[in-house]
């Protein structure tokens, strides 16, 4: 009986034993830890040397890496053949040029066939471009502003450079008005007259 007491009394013993040996390596490992961090916990602010070590510069970012993080840009967009306006910064519209023509309405008339009044008129139209044919659009009215008896747009077309175009007005459903008005010359004016193809305003 006491052999056995013997023996458990030498193994509790080497298990103490082999748990203090335990504990002090890794006591020796943690304080062997700390003086390599730093001579025993010592902290310096970041970016400050501690006195007597060499403070390691940071590598250099691999351009490889760099050119593959981030998406390629896009070119700066142009601003040439922009135009500005010298205040407020908006674009400036394009300018349409004026072109200048000369231009007449004749033979304005009221006649009744078969007893339905019709307004009669010609309208002429010079294109003083040297250079390039134009067609207009003209608008024509018949008898006083107070009381008109027809307003009719009249177009002269492809009027060659330097050259006199023409168009005939005959106007079948004039204002009831007209019933007072006899056969014969009545008055009449171009009020309004425009480039045809670009709305260009045109002028003597």
């Amino acid at each position: 009986m006491s052999s056995r007491n013997d023996f458990f009394h030498n193994v509790s013993a080497q298990v103490v034993a082999g748990v203090l040996l335990l504990g002090i390596a890794a006591l020796i490992a943690v304080m062997a830890h700390s003086c390599s961090q730093g001579g025993g916990g010592a902290t310096s602010a970041p970016g400050t040397a501690i006195p007597g070590t060499a403070t390691p510069s940071p590598a250099a970012p691999s351009t490889a890496a760099a050119a593959s993080s981030e998406p390629p840009r896009s070119p700066e967009p142009s601003t040439a053949g922009t135009a500005e306006a010298s205040s407020g910064g908006t674009p400036a519209t394009p300018l349409v040029a004026v072109e200048h023509a000369a231009w007449s309405v004749s033979d304005c008339r009221l006649s009744r066939a078969d007893g339905v009044p019709v307004l009669h008129a010609t309208v002429y139209v010079k294109n003083k471009d040297p250079n390039t044919a134009h067609s207009y659009t003209t608008a024509v009215v018949f008898g006083p502003d107070s009381d008109r008896l027809a307003a009719d747009t009249i177009y002269v077309d492809e009027v060659k450079p330097l050259q006199t175009g023409k168009n005939e007005v005959v106007d079948t459903n004039p204002s009831p008005s007209v019933a007072s008005v006899p056969d014969g010359p009545v008055s009449c004016r171009i009020t309004e007259i425009s480039d045809y193809d670009t709305g260009a305003s045109v002028q003597e």
